[in-house]
């Protein structure tokens, strides 16, 4: 019996050596020593103690192998750990390298620094540790105080970027019930979080919710609804929660209607929730009807005036250079007639033939002073006025209706538009069209005569 004891105590004694002498070789880089040969390294602390040391050495060859052998099935002892939290702050990629096995192995050790590495400015070192904690951050049924609120709390605000890795980490701690909870509490604090920058495929895969989970799910967004249903934002986010976790909007009405028999919300108030959860596509039909009733009417008499006006300003324009052509003809001829006279009458010696050359210097003098003082000269001003007017009005009536008929769409899609709603826009169109009408007709008032007294 003394026999076999001491032969089973050598051979222990052989095998630990024999681990000793192979983790030795391995660390050294000996060819032929793989990992698995030295698979049972942490049995001995002879051999622990070389791979604690071998992990806080310089060498950078000598460190990776060491981290190789520190696997998450293997049983680390606390001063690998120890070790590992040492590596861990190298600033290199075997620094990152230690930081992966210590999540694996102590997600508690690693998560503090994970955390503030995701609120550097560095994107590079944002981005490796949502990665770290997407790969290799381990189920925790029961997260350590704060963690995952946190992580929640970077999830919803964080960069795009590491949005999806985030999600992925934050659904392997604790259970759907509490991710669900603490998210739910983080929108309705976090106040610049809205439904525009809010990534819904993240939640949904944060949460983990599964079929069965998705009236639950339900009750309780029906339940922080009837508790902040006055804020639109909050809302909002509910809704896309809600959209995120059921993955088809035909389903949301059966899920609020089977949770609605419990939390009891009234109809009226739920409303605002479902057209939330509608989004886009509940309101795109209603976009759709308003658009072909009544935007591209608008639309195409807008087209259709503007391409009227266009031509009107063309002939208008046309109108213009023949009269300043006819204008500027009439001058030169008048001031050539005068000439002409004026050089006659000094130049005759008899009184007979003042009369012609008179003439002809008088018919001068009169055209040029049709042309300067009255006449086309002056209905060229008021042409020219009476345009830039006209365009004014059009440009300005175009701007009116184009905003009443936007807030218009925007009451009818919320369903605002009451009667007297109703009476009101078209008044103000009315307003707009009898400003346009008063406008055009002030040149027309401007040229009548004052009637006479009797």
């Amino acid at each position: 019996m003394i026999a076999m004891t001491t032969t089973t105590h050598h051979s222990a004694t052989d095998k630990a050596h024999r681990i000793d002498r192979l983790v030795d070789q391995y660390l050294n880089g000996e060819p032929g020593v793989t990992p698995d040969k030295v698979a049972e390294w942490a049995a001995s602390d002879g051999t622990r103690r070389m791979v604690v040391e071998a992990v806080q050495a310089e060498d950078t060859e000598r460190v990776w192998r060491a981290l190789s052998l520190v696997r998450t099935r293997a049983r680390l002892t606390p001063d690998v750990l120890d070790a590992l939290e040492s590596a861990s702050t190298r600033p290199d990629p075997v620094g990152w390298e230690a930081m992966r096995r210590l999540l694996a192995a102590s997600p508690d050790r690693v998560f503090p620094r994970l955390l503030m590495m995701l609120d550097q400015p560095d994107g590079t070192a944002s981005r490796e540790a949502a990665r770290l904690l997407a790969d290799d951050c381990p189920v925790i049924r029961s997260p350590g105080p704060g963690v995952l609120d946190r992580l929640i709390g970077k999830l919803i605000y964080s960069a795009e970027e590491v949005h999806y890795p985030l999600s992925i980490a934050v659904a392997r701690l604790g259970s759907m019930t509490l991710r669900l909870d603490v998210l739910l509490e983080a929108l309705r604090t976090h106040a610049y979080v809205t439904r525009e920058n809010f990534c819904e495929r993240c939640v949904a895969q944060s949460l983990g919710a599964e079929a069965k989970d998705r009236g639950a799910v339900a009750e309780a967004i029906l339940i922080a609804f009837q508790d902040n249903q006055q804020s639109e934002r909050f809302v909002g986010l509910l809704a896309g929660v809600l959209t995120a976790v059921s993955g088809d909007r035909a389903t949301i009405g059966g899920l609020l209607a089977d949770a609605n028999r419990t939390v009891r919300v009234s109809e009226d108030d739920l409303r605002a929730l479902r057209v939330e959860i509608g989004g886009a596509s509940a309101l795109r039909p209603m976009l759709s009807m308003v658009e072909d009733d009544y935007v591209k009417p608008l639309r195409d008499l807008t087209t259709n005036t503007r391409d009227d006006w266009r031509r009107v300003v063309q002939a208008a324009s046309l109108g213009f250079r023949a009269r300043l052509f006819m204008s500027v003809t009439v001058f030169v001829v008048g001031l050539a007639a005068s000439i002409s006279g004026l050089w006659l009458l000094v130049s005759s010696e008899g009184t007979t033939n003042l009369f012609g050359p008179g003439v002809g210097l008088a018919g001068g003098l009169a055209a040029m002073y049709a042309v300067i003082y009255s006449g086309p000269l002056a209905d060229i001003r008021e042409s020219v006025a009476d345009l830039g007017r006209a365009n004014a009005a059009f440009v300005v009536f175009m701007h009116r209706v184009s905003q009443i008929s936007g807030r218009y769409s925007s009451d009818f899609i919320h369903e605002q538009v009451t009667d007297d709603e109703l009476a009101r826009w078209g008044g103000l169109l009315a307003e707009a069209a009898n400003d346009v009408t008063r406008t055009l007709d002030a040149p027309l008032a401007r040229k009548k005569k004052p009637a006479a007294k009797k």
